[in-house]
């Protein structure tokens, strides 16, 4: 079942940034009620256009342009918008309880989210979180925090995860996304 819940955000990964990134530059080919949004091109790896408007058009959002560096650029009712922001925000919600109720996260106790998804502290038993690989299921939020902070123009947010030992009740281990993934990749090069 973790492996469920990988692919539900990897199916949802081109309809929810396209939701959550709204373009600073304005919205220059909307009409009234509607929002233009522009992604970048890691968004649309390995899909050809046809699956870029596929994916559009099963979402009930319009791609305006395809651009040269294979960004991009979509334009969706406001109302829409919102609609699928809030699928997002359920979305989040649904991983938060499947990381502690289908026993695929075995070590995953509780997770709880604050300060608007910008950080989740996540209680777990120590010894079985650090010599396995759950943490891989803690990603969800990550991906879908991300999101929710494209769409206010902020695109890169610093999320929080706060690892606290289920034993002793003590955050022992807090990790900021992505700063501290670009550390370790700079580490390892």
């Amino acid at each position: 079942r973790g492996a469920e819940i990988l692919l539900k955000w990897k199916r949802w990964t081109v309809v929810l940034a396209a939701t959550m990134m709204l373009v600073a530059c304005g919205d220059e080919g909307a009409k009234d009620g509607e929002v233009e949004v522009t992604l970048p091109p890691n968004y649309f790896e390995g899909m050809s256009e046809a699956d870029i408007e596929a994916s559009a058009e099963d979402q009930n959002i319009e791609v305006q342009e395809i651009h040269e560096d294979k960004s991009v650029t979509y334009v969706m009712t406001e109302q829409r918008q919102e609609e699928l922001l809030a699928d997002v925000e359920a979305s989040i919600e649904e991983s938060m309880k499947l990381l502690v109720e289908t026993g695929d996260f075995p070590s995953i106790k509780d997770v709880k989210a604050k300060n608007d998804y910008l950080t989740f502290d996540v209680t777990v038993d120590r010894a079985a979180f650090e010599s396995g690989v759950d943490m891989i299921g803690t990603m969800n939020l990550y991906v879908g925090s991300s999101y929710l902070y494209g769409y206010q123009n902020e695109p890169n947010p610093s999320i929080t995860m706060n690892f606290i030992d289920s034993e002793t009740q003590e955050v022992y281990e807090t990790i900021v996304l992505p700063n501290d993934m670009e550390v370790e990749e700079a580490e390892a090069q």
